[in-house]
């Protein structure tokens, strides 16, 4: 597919097609000067594309799938990223869909319709057809539509409404995964599932504390750290150990343990009959 005279791609016409489909497997690009970093896999598979961006033979794919599989020309910065003339504002959920394919959410209505403009030019139709029908449930707030934000024109389930929710809040924290995993591996490695062989042979030890856990209805716990009190006394949220540093981002993560089967509860620690710290408990239930 050659690039169309006026298309932002025309001016590199010039560039061989087999040096165009040499690419790095993390594709470093600059968006209009905003700078991103995603998977060659990402941006050159063809699953949420256009079929007008593909090959003149009718081949599926997105213009940035046809850019990094050499279908059409690409361009350099000084910096060695790929370029793209567009505004980066909104590129990181063209990302996001290109990756698995999910469409944002709890947009306001003035974003929505900048991302809309952006999924058109990059060829992703089924994301602009489905963000456009979006905008259809929402007015523009303030008089004369001239508002930014939006509201509902139609009421949403408590479950969609939490759903808007947890989905931004994972969109601002992207260090969500490798928390889950260090949770998930802590409670492993306290159930003898670690790198480090355990010894579970010899005496046991039964006092009280031990005693009293028999009656437990888990097997094993981890505890991510919440919060924490200063020598000031003053309660701050812990950053020790991956802690976590928002109520929400606490909630956000019991929510998906819970989801995932997990049992989870807030506990207090002492010290001197005083609660120092507050952790997320996670315990892996009893098998019924």
């Amino acid at each position: 597919m050659e690039a169309a005279a006026g298309s932002p791609l025309a001016s590199t016409s010039s560039r061989s097609r087999a040096d165009s489909t040499d690419f790095p497997e993390v594709v470093e690009l600059s968006v209009g000067g905003a700078h991103f970093a995603a998977s060659l896999e990402a941006l050159a598979g063809d699953r949420f594309g256009s079929p007008s961006c593909g090959d003149a033979g009718g081949g599926a794919g997105s213009m940035l799938s046809a850019m990094f599989s050499g279908r059409i020309p690409t361009r350099r910065d000084a910096e060695g990223r790929y370029f793209i003339d567009r505004d980066g504002r909104n590129f990181h959920h063209i990302l996001n869909f290109l990756r698995d394919g999910k469409y944002p959410v709890a947009l306001a209505r003035r974003e929505r319709e900048e991302v809309v403009r952006e999924a058109s030019f990059y060829g992703l139709e089924a994301m602009a057809a489905h963000l456009r029908a979006d905008l259809g449930t929402w007015q523009d707030g303030g008089s004369g539509g001239s508002g930014e934000g939006g509201v509902l024109s139609q009421a949403v389930s408590a479950s969609e409404a939490t759903e808007m929710v947890m989905s931004r809040g994972l969109e601002e924290w992207p260090e969500f995964a490798s928390c889950v995993q260090s949770a998930l591996e802590d409670l492993l490695a306290a159930g003898g599932l670690s790198p480090e062989p355990v010894n579970l042979s010899g005496v046991v030890v039964l006092d009280e504390s031990s005693a009293q856990s028999l009656q437990d209805d888990y097997l094993v716990t981890a505890q991510i750290p919440l919060a924490h009190s200063t020598d000031s006394k003053a309660w701050q949220w812990s950053r020790r150990k991956q802690g976590l540093n928002s109520v929400l981002r606490a909630k956000l993560l019991r929510c998906h343990l819970q989801r995932l089967g997990y049992s989870c509860r807030i506990v207090s620690r002492y010290d001197k009959k005083e609660i120092c710290a507050y952790y997320l408990q996670v315990e892996l239930p009893m098998p019924t």
